[in-house]
């Protein structure tokens, strides 16, 4: 068993902001009022450099900060 019971047997305390940011442009405006769904909005966001969750959330993940696991429990979805 990992962890105390600080930690909550989780081997984690504290906690690091892991962000995804959308910026609008013309293009992903265009899509948003077309009523595009939600994966073709991504798919957009992400070709102009968007970071998703789980893409901000690998190099912490690499670094010992978290784990894979813990990356999975907090944002609640499979790794896409």
């Amino acid at each position: 068993s990992a962890g105390c019971p600080q930690c909550h047997f989780t081997g984690f305390f504290g906690r690091q902001g892991i962000y995804e940011f959308l910026f609008m442009d013309n293009t992903l405006k265009q899509l948003i009022m077309a009523k595009a769904g939600a994966e073709s909005i991504r798919k957009e966001a992400v070709a102009q450099g968007m970071r998703t969750l789980w893409m901000a959330a690998v190099p912490r993940v690499l670094q010992g900060i978290t784990s894979v696991a813990e990356v999975r429990r907090v944002i609640n979805k499979e790794q896409p």
